[in-house]
């Protein structure tokens, strides 16, 4: 969440396909994050179908549910989605 608030993703994380899904969203998701403000806290949620875990991430002016997974075998996240609470 850190790299996204610099608008600078951790691109290591993904597959190259997620790069390219990433980099095409990026604007939507900074125009998204950061009128809420500084990061406060990431707390891990459950688990959704599909291997996905959620998380709740506070800021200082709104909280987004953030979902990531599954894995691929050498650990990547190939979806990351999230929702403005």
């Amino acid at each position: 969440m850190e790299s996204l608030e610099q608008g600078t993703p951790n691109y290591d994380d993904l597959p190259p396909e997620g790069v390219a899904v990433l980099r095409q969203n990026m604007p939507n998701i900074l125009a998204a994050i950061k009128p809420l403000g500084k990061l406060q806290s990431i707390v891990f949620d459950h688990n959704a179908p599909n291997d996905t875990d959620v998380y709740l991430v506070s800021f200082e002016r709104g909280k987004v549910e953030w979902s990531m997974g599954p894995l691929t075998p050498d650990g990547k996240v190939t979806r990351r989605n999230y929702r403005v609470l």
